[in-house]
Parts: C-alpha cells; sequence; structure tokens
C-alpha cells in the first residue's frame, strides 16, 4: 500500500482496519497501527519496570518510563536549553516559544 494512500487516510474518516478484540470500538489507517494497537491494549505480554515494577506492553515504553529513575532527558529546547525525557514533551514546550518545528536536537547532537 502507498504512503500517499495511508496519509490520505490520516486527513478523512476512512479506517478499513477495524479491531477484531470483542467490543472495541477501534479502527486505524493500515494493518501497522492495528497490530501496534492489538500489542499495546489487548496483549497479555507486560514488559515490567525493574525500579518500581510497573508494567508496560513494549520494551519501547519502558525505556521511555525508566528516564524518570534515571534523570535522562534527552530532548533540549534549542530556545532556552530546557531538557525533556520525552519527545512530545518538548514538541508541546517548543510550541511555547511559538515555534512549530517537527523535530528538535537531541541534546549532544550536532
Amino acid at each position: 500500500m502507498s504512503y500517499l494512500v495511508i496519509h490520505r487516510r490520516r486527513h478523512t474518516s476512512e479506517r478499513p482496519y477495524k479491531c477484531p478484540a470483542g467490543g472495541c470500538p477501534k479502527a486505524f489507517v493500515d494493518s501497522r497501527a492495528l497490530q501496534e494497537h492489538s500489542r499495546s491494549v489487548h496483549a497479555k505480554i507486560r514488559v515490567p519496570c525493574e525500579t518500581c515494577s510497573k508494567t508496560y506492553s513494549s520494551v519501547s515504553n519502558l525505556i521511555v518510563h525508566r528516564r524518570i529513575h534515571s534523570g535522562v532527558h534527552p530532548f533540549e529546547c534549542v530556545h532556552c536549553g530546557r531538557s525533556f525525557a520525552q519527545k512530545n514533551a518538548l514538541k508541546y514546550h517548543l510550541k511555547q516559544h511559538g515555534d512549530d518545528r517537527k523535530e528538535s536536537p537531541e541534546v549532544g547532537s550536532s
């Protein structure tokens, strides 16, 4: 399937990939999004944090969570130097500066 078709679906209500889980009303623009939803919402497998025992649906979510314990904030504001543990938090912060950029360099990158 072309990326253009998938992209266009994001701007319409077309969501041909319906969640097969009973009672779940979710639908998605592509099969990958459906697979991610099924794994993160409906899968029984959980990955525990070794520090606080919270559990997560994926290792990538656990890695982000671990930053709470480690204090690592790899996403730095180019305007004021404030850093964040999550990229979405930096994106929100950049809007406070009137900056709507999609990406920002990580700490230590050039």
